[in-house]
């Protein structure tokens, strides 16, 4: 096995158990997506992601830049700041850098399987760029990548099954257990918590896999020994992780996304050198699409090539075009100019802040109904008291029983009425006995 950290790290998609509601109107969504890459020395978790749309190459990369920088790889709304023990790097080059994540760094090699997100040009060419051997597991052989597997499962056992809305995994666990009516996270809700319990419970919980070190300790102890600093700077690894696209060079310069348009002199320059049917590829941010890049055929230099319409554009998410071209077409309207879009872009970002704003009062309704349907259909599994936010982190966790089982560590050992089970999470201890398997 892998002697050092980051040495070997394995990843892996899967889906938890737990229903979600929407952030805005509070109905069941499903359930999401959990993406993660774990360092097998350590068994440390290196960089993960929730999501409710399916993992794509766009998550995939992410992931890598997360670990490789120890700075999120997601959307804004995504981004997490952990404060939990030995999770935050606090020797940051400036007083305002963001916190990075402990396990992080220069990753020397990365497995997993051949689904299309892994197995795709982008993925395989950032792998390229910052130096990581890329190697995919041979075929009916799952257990090439089984210690992110197990994790995936340790999660959905351990802390997944104590939420309000789990689905426990099959139709036997769950008894008649109604997920949807007990459905209360949104999925901003399940990252923090699962990030808190990931950081400050599994990180400091002993490992069986490690005899009895937590993997925590476990990196430290390596790093003390080892150099784990990524041979790239922040700037190279996200330019690395950029998503791309093979595109022609038009006379009007290049179209991405649907209807979006970039252009410059320099652009031109570029087609009028190469000809009218010259196809390049493009990088992109997909938390701004005011501009784009360019790769220059011959010297692979990037050119930044910007929005035509850069009002729109400007620190404009993909997730925010989509969605509005969505609102567009679902109301068979259409945009006469530039500026009329705009004016569409803001009056959703209003529609959602004022949701924003009243969605208190409607979790709180909503939660209710879910402790009264819980109450009725049956009394022992997890229903939520209501949500409500303290220091940053909301409460979605209330007063309640946890089905006894004795492979759930910490927080949900005995089966007895536990106060705020979930949050701060730091309930755990480790001197309890209770230990992750392999």
């Amino acid at each position: 096995g892998p002697s050092r950290p980051l040495q070997r790290v394995q990843s892996d998609h899967g889906q938890l158990d737990v229903m979600l509601v929407d952030e805005v109107t509070g109905e069941p969504v499903g359930r999401p997506y959990f993406s993660v890459m774990v360092c097998v020395a350590t068994r440390m978790v290196v960089a993960w992601e929730v999501s409710l749309a399916s993992p794509n190459e766009q998550t995939v990369l992410a992931l890598l830049r997360q670990a490789m920088t120890g700075l999120s790889g997601g959307a804004q709304e995504q981004k997490l700041i952990n404060n939990g023990a030995g999770v935050t790097d606090r020797q940051t080059d400036s007083p305002n850098a963001p916190p990075r994540r402990l396990a992080h760094g220069q990753i020397e090699m990365l497995l997993f399987d051949r689904a299309k997100e892994f197995d795709s040009a982008a993925v395989q060419a950032a792998c390229a760029d910052l130096d990581i051997v890329a190697m995919f597991c041979p075929a009916y052989r799952p257990d090439s990548k089984g210690h992110v597997e197990r994790f995936i499962g340790t999660v959905n056992r351990s802390f997944i099954s104590s939420l309000p809305g789990t689905t426990y995994g099959s139709p036997k666990e769950r008894r008649g257990y109604d997920a949807q009516g007990n459905a209360t996270l949104t999925i901003s809700e399940l990252r923090t918590v699962l990030g808190r319990w990931i950081d400050t419970v599994y990180a400091l919980t002993p490992h069986d896999g490690l005899k009895g070190v937590t993997p925590g300790n476990a990196w430290q102890q390596f790093a003390a020994s080892h150099c784990l600093d990524s041979l790239h700077s922040d700037e190279a690894v996200s330019r690395a992780c950029r998503p791309r696209e093979r595109r022609h060079i038009g006379k009007s310069g290049i179209k991405l996304f649907g209807n979006q348009r970039y252009a410059s002199a320099e652009l031109e320059a570029l087609r009028c050198h190469f000809g009218l049917h010259c196809e390049v590829t493009v990088r992109f941010d997909p938390l701004d699409l005011g501009r784009v890049w360019v790769i220059h055929p011959e010297t692979r230099l990037e050119l930044a090539v910007p929005n035509v319409d850069p009002t729109y554009a400007r620190e404009l998410t993909l997730r925010e075009h989509e969605l509005l071209r969505k609102c567009q077409r679902a109301s068979n309207h259409h945009a006469k100019n530039a500026a009329q879009l705009s004016s569409n872009r803001e009056a959703v970002r209003r529609e959602v802040e004022k949701a924003q704003a009243d969605r208190t009062m409607r979790r709180r309704k909503a939660a209710a109904i879910a402790r009264d349907a819980g109450r009725r259909a049956r009394p022992s599994p997890p229903t939520s008291e209501g949500t409500s936010v303290q220091d940053g982190v909301p409460a979605v966790l209330g007063v309640f029983r946890v089905r006894p089982r004795k492979d759930l560590p910490g927080f949900v050992l005995g089966g007895k009425t536990r106060l705020g089970v979930a949050i701060p999470l730091t309930n755990a201890d480790p001197s309890n006995g209770a230990s992750h398997e392999e």
